[in-house]
């Protein structure tokens, strides 16, 4: 029987849609302009962390942004070849493969936070927002793919056989014959639909927690400047 994917599947090719080009576009632009990316403020600010951090040089700076800049651009062709054995996967009727979407997915986590924690240091709303929006669309997809992998692994836990039961007699349902069992949970517009509205209430839950982010951020940065005066 033909095998489709799943709604976890699915989720994460709209999680690509979005990544593979904005991620993509962020990537070339940096690592073809002549400013190396430091027009952009994302990556400016990234950058500017890690030299503060690591005390690097002028040298040094420009080769975190290049750097930075091919870690993203990986990442992006990585979500590029998860859209296409997805698609693979639907002409073909199976199932994508389970270790290209575990090591984009695993990749794109732990990359984002080299954006994300110095955009939080920045204490800029509009960079806090959208580097929170990102990452609570790539947990989310996580999570939905775990959730779905744990159920699968419990009902493949071996039971007692049951007992076969009949099918309904001809006419017994709008005058043809039905039976309950072996449907078919294969891909359908409906999972597409609930992917898209998970993935907008992840979105705007990522907008307003940026929000609240920025908010205790500079709570905390007027509490450290006013602690020497306290103090005096």
């Amino acid at each position: 029987m033909r095998s489709f994917p799943r709604l976890g599947a699915v989720n994460a090719a709209l999680i690509s849609l979005y990544f593979a080009p904005v991620w993509g576009i962020e990537a070339v632009r940096a690592l073809t302009s002549p400013y190396y990316g430091f027009e952009h403020r994302a990556q400016a600010v990234a950058v500017s962390y890690f030299r503060t951090l690591l005390d690097l040089g002028l040298d040094g700076l420009l080769r975190t942004s290049t750097v930075l800049a091919g870690i993203k651009l990986v990442i992006a062709a990585g979500f590029v070849a998860y859209l296409i054995d997805f698609a693979r996967a639907l002409v073909v009727g199976r199932e994508p493969n389970r270790e290209t979407l575990d090591a984009v997915l695993v990749l794109a986590g732990a990359a984002i936070m080299l954006w994300a924690w110095p955009a939080l240091g920045s204490g800029e709303g509009g960079l806090i927002r959208v580097q929170a929006t990102q990452f609570l669309l790539l947990t989310g997809a996580m999570i939905v793919i775990l959730l779905e992998r744990q159920v699968e692994e419990t009902a493949a836990v071996p039971r007692p056989a049951p007992v076969p039961r009949a099918c309904a007699a001809p006419g017994a349902v709008g005058g043809r014959a039905y039976c309950s069992h072996g449907l078919n949970t294969s891909f359908s517009l409906a999972s597409t639909l609930s992917a898209s509205r998970m993935n907008l209430s992840i979105a705007l839950i990522g907008f307003l927690s940026g929000f609240a982010l920025q908010k205790s951020n500079t709570s905390l940065m007027i509490l450290l400047a006013s602690t020497p005066f306290m103090s005096t």
